[in-house]
């Protein structure tokens, strides 16, 4: 009953319009809430935006990092799987975009080793840098830049160079 009353608040009072903004805030909340990754996968599957790659990302992020709100283990398993494939059919159609990147990303960085997702680690944290370093503009904003270059330098083991490279954009935001 109180997921169908989050579900009915988040699809009535959540312009869809906005599923952008909704998904960012919600993404930097998954380490507060037990289950606020099933939270913004209900809400982005109940506007469903076709075949836009960083809506797929987001979604596939929120699909595979609401795993842990299920008690089966074949559950867990099948929730992961189906939203890393989300996120690989998002990169697929626009590798080049930074944000959907970082989502890969993050995934990749807090996945179990067991489960193999990791083999794009260093490819997407140097994508990452690379194209903040070079354009000098913001993925999304300054704020969410922040956040990103901090998940980045906690989570994603940037070398020595790249923790520089770090260091001095979030000093330039």
């Amino acid at each position: 009953m109180k997921l169908l009353l989050i579900f009915f608040y988040l699809s009535t009072f959540q312009p869809s319009d906005d599923w952008h903004s909704y998904a960012r805030d919600s993404f930097f909340k998954f380490d507060e809430g037990p289950c606020l990754a099933t939270d913004l996968y209900h809400y982005l599957d109940a506007i469903e935006r076709g075949k836009d790659a960083l809506y797929l990302a987001y979604k596939g992020t929120a699909l595979a990092s609401s795993a842990d709100c299920t008690i089966n283990p074949a559950g867990k398993l099948r929730r992961f799987r189906e939203g890393r494939k989300l996120i690989e059919q998002a990169v697929a159609m626009d590798a080049a975009n930074a944000e959907v990147r970082f989502l890969r990303l993050s995934v990749q960085v807090k996945a179990p080793y067991f489960l193999g997702y990791s083999g794009n680690i260093v490819d997407d944290r140097e994508l990452l840098i690379r194209y903040l370093h070079e354009s000098k503009i913001p993925i999304v904003d300054s704020d969410f830049t922040t956040k990103v270059l901090s998940f980045v330098s906690l989570y994603a083991e940037p070398t020595h160079d790249e923790l520089k490279l770090i260091n001095d954009l979030r000093s330039k935001l």
